[in-house]
């Protein structure tokens, strides 16, 4: 049975496991166009716009 007794910690596989899911997390907002980061990038949003009637003269 090892002792486990004065080891150090190796942090550096839950970081980058925790870098890699952030940036798979930004990826799938920008590409289902809820934020908006790289122009042209994902889904656009189709924006309606009404105007309102103006009076016949």
């Amino acid at each position: 049975m090892p002792r486990l007794v004065g080891k150090q910690s190796n942090s550096a596989i839950p970081l980058s496991l925790l870098i890699l899911a952030a940036i798979a997390t930004v990826i799938g907002l920008e590409y289902t166009g809820t934020i908006n980061i790289v122009n042209g990038f994902g889904n656009d949003r189709l924006e309606i716009r009404t105007y309102p009637a103006r009076p016949l003269n």
